[in-house]
């Protein structure tokens, strides 16, 4: 990725004071939004029956600890989730102002660009843990505490939240990519196919002379092969290998979700004869 000497300092120095912005105030709505949904958290399963947490609808020392993590848990995933969709503005706006170059050889086999993968990558990963706490909390819900209105209004908003965010912060990060990188896989090709054509064509004349070298074969399998190598090249965010890993972490709550209940189903099962 190229980009203009005369244009990267303006450009650099808008974002940083952007970044210093969004930085503080990603903190401070973190912050309210995990007092917030802690408080809230704290409310719905005192006046469902305590579980753990509270005694006589007062909580715990060992609930102020678990109300400071659940309120840490939100903070930090509310601050990720906003700085993720920060970055892929960032992002958008720096390939709008350079020039993408894919390397097909390059021994990432996505032309270069594997940072920003791991990146859309990570940012599912990481989300993935809200989905397990989703799922905890429905589990939780379902075999412990006394099932209220507020408390499944909770459970529901978490897995929409979930489901909403998951495929935002998976597809943000990669988005911005795909125009230059499908741009510059096709003009890879594009150069491939004119060199074979043009190669087929003078070879179409030297096999009526019978004038064929094993050189004339081998440049042309050269050719075929990278062909091959260009057409592997990825165009995020839709190839089937980065699909299929965004995939298998999206669904990790759904499967461990799947699991436990087949393991109760099991277990009822088993202690019934």
């Amino acid at each position: 990725m190229t980009i203009s000497q005369k244009d990267f300092p303006a450009f650099a120095d808008v974002w940083a004071k952007r970044f210093t912005r969004a930085n503080l105030l990603g903190q401070l709505a973190g912050i309210a939004i995990g007092v917030v949904l802690a408080f809230l958290t704290a409310q719905i399963y005192i006046t469902s029956g305590g579980f753990w947490i509270s005694e006589q609808r007062v909580l715990l020392p060992v609930g102020y600890v678990y109300e400071y993590c659940i309120a840490l848990l939100y903070a930090l995933i509310t601050l990720y989730v906003l700085r993720s969709i920060l970055i892929s503005v960032f992002l958008n706006q720096l390939v709008q102002r350079a020039e993408l170059h894919m390397m097909p050889f390059h021994p990432d086999k996505c032309g270069g660009f594997r940072p920003v993968s791991r990146l859309g990558l990570r940012n599912q990963y990481t989300l993935t843990i809200l989905g397990l706490n989703v799922v905890l909390l429905a589990t939780m819900t379902d075999h412990y505490l006394t099932k209220s209105t507020s408390l499944k209004e909770l459970v529901i908003a978490a897995a929409f939240a979930y489901a909403i965010l998951g495929p935002v912060v998976f597809i943000g990060p990669l988005m911005p990519f795909r125009t230059g990188m499908q741009h510059e896989k096709n003009e890879w090709m594009r150069e491939i196919a004119y060199r074979v054509r043009f190669e087929l064509e003078r070879l179409r004349k030297q096999i009526r002379a019978g004038d064929v070298a094993k050189e004339d074969e081998e440049f042309i399998d050269r050719l075929r092969k990278i062909g091959a190598v260009v057409d592997e090249l990825p165009v995020w965010p839709f190839d089937a290998r980065t699909l299929r890993r965004f995939a298998t972490a999206y669904i990790v709550p759904a499967g461990v979700a799947a699991i436990g209940k087949g393991l109760s189903v099991l277990f009822a099962w088993a202690t019934s004869k």
